[in-house]
């Protein structure tokens, strides 16, 4: 942000707002167990923002899903995590960008699914975000998440819930 001050005070603005916005979401959602899905993917668009300042066209996220899956609920920053889970584990450059495409599929599962470029150094995970996710769901619901690798991909499958698990909110 420092230095986005100096060469770009507009998008420096435009930063430290959805900065403020994201911020802002998690600190009002950490203790619910579900959020919409619109809200969600609202905090999810400001998130987005900020990494395309910070990543500059090395990533690309597609995000695909019916506005008929609004009213759906989802784990409140689960899909951070696992946008978070793919920075951390893979490398990316402008030529080989890390791509990540978002969608629901046929079951009422949110996809993110990305490409795989493991860093061969790999850095010490803890491995709590997904084992986070996937117990929260248990908390919250009998769907469980899944998380599959394969040699191209890293896909994440995230339930959606009907309104009916709106109380849990």
């Amino acid at each position: 942000l420092t230095s986005l001050i100096k060469i770009d005070p507009d998008l420096a603005e435009s930063f430290t707002e959805r900065l403020s916005k994201v911020y802002r979401y998690v600190l009002e959602n950490k203790e619910k167990d579900l959020v919409c899905l619109k809200t969600e993917l609202e905090f999810l668009n400001a998130y987005l923002f900020l990494l395309e300042i910070l990543f500059m066209k090395k990533l690309i996220i597609e995000i695909q899903i019916d506005n008929s899956y609004s009213d759906y609920y989802i784990l409140p920053i689960a899909i951070q995590l696992v946008i978070e889970n793919a920075i951390k584990h893979n490398t990316f450059s402008k030529i080989q960008p890390l791509k990540i495409k978002i969608f629901v599929d046929e079951q009422q599962q949110l996809n993110i699914i990305n490409n795989l470029n493991l860093r061969e150094s790999k850095l010490i995970s803890t491995g709590v975000g997904l084992e986070n996710i996937i117990r929260r769901y248990e908390l919250v619901s009998d769907q469980k998440p899944e998380f599959i690798k394969t040699r191209e991909h890293f896909i994440a499958k995230l339930p959606l819930l009907k309104a009916e698990k709106s109380e849990k909110e």
